[in-house]
C-alpha cells in the first residue's frame, strides 16, 4: 500500500518541458493630422468701370468686387477661388445665392469642374455644388500650399433684356465654400457641406 502511494507522488510532481517564444513589445504612436489647417474663398480684383481683371498694378485678390452700369449681354470677369491647405483628402462644397439669376448667368455648367447637388429647400436663388475635378463624380483634392487655388466660376454673362424694370437693384452673387473630410465616405461629408453652407 506505502509503494503504490509513493508512485502517485513522483507522477503528480514531474515537470514537463513544453515549446514556448515570445514575441518582442510592438509600440504604435498615433498622431493626429492637423487636418485643414486655411480655407479661403477670394477672387480676383476686377476694375468696377471695365468688368475686366485687373492684370500689372493693381492685380490681386479680395473677397468682393463691385460692377458700375453694367450693360445689356455683356460678360463680367468674376472668378471666386477657394483656396485652402490641407493635410487629409477633402470634398469640396459650395453655394452661389444668385440674387437676379433671371439677369445675371454664372458660368458653373454641369461638366465643369462642378456638379449641381440641388437648390436650397428654402432660397430658390440659392444652389449647392460639389468640386469633380472635371469628371462626372465628386472627388477628394488634399493641396498642401494656397495656390492656385479652385474656381468656383470665371465669367458671369448679363442677360440682353435686362432693364430697368425688370433688374434687381444692386443685386449680389454671394459664393461660400466649405471643406469636409473625405474619410467619412461621400454620403456623410455632403450632408456636413451642405449644413455647413446653410
Amino acid at each position: 500500500l506505502l509503494s503504490l502511494g509513493l508512485v502517485g507522488v513522483v507522477g503528480a510532481g514531474a515537470t514537463f518541458a513544453l515549446f514556448s517564444a515570445q514575441t518582442e513589445i510592438v509600440t504604435n504612436t498615433f498622431t493626429f493630422g492637423q487636418g485643414i489647417s486655411q480655407i479661403k474663398l477670394e477672387e480676383k480684383i476686377v476694375d468696377p468701370d471695365t468688368h475686366k481683371t485687373v492684370v500689372g498694378e493693381g492685380a490681386g485678390w479680395r473677397t468682393e468686387n463691385t460692377y458700375n452700369k453694367i450693360q445689356p449681354a455683356e460678360v463680367l470677369d468674376k472668378e471666386p477661388t477657394i483656396k485652402l491647405t490641407t493635410d487629409v483628402p477633402v470634398y469640396l462644397f459650395v453655394s452661389v445665392e444668385n440674387q437676379d439669376s433671371t439677369n445675371l448667368t454664372p458660368n458653373i455648367a454641369e461638366g465643369n469642374d462642378w456638379k449641381f447637388i440641388k437648390n436650397d429647400e428654402v432660397n430658390a436663388n440659392k444652389a449647392y455644388y460639389v468640386y469633380t475635378g472635371g469628371g462626372t463624380e465628386a472627388v477628394t483634392v488634399n493641396p498642401t500650399q494656397l495656390e492656385p487655388g479652385y474656381a468656383v466660376f470665371e465669367k458671369v454673362t448679363v442677360s440682353e433684356n435686362i432693364d430697368d424694370n425688370n433688374a434687381v437693384p444692386n443685386a449680389k452673387i454671394i459664393v461660400n465654400a466649405a471643406a469636409v473630410q473625405g474619410s467619412i465616405g461621400y454620403a456623410q461629408a455632403e450632408a456636413e457641406g451642405l449644413n455647413l453652407l446653410k
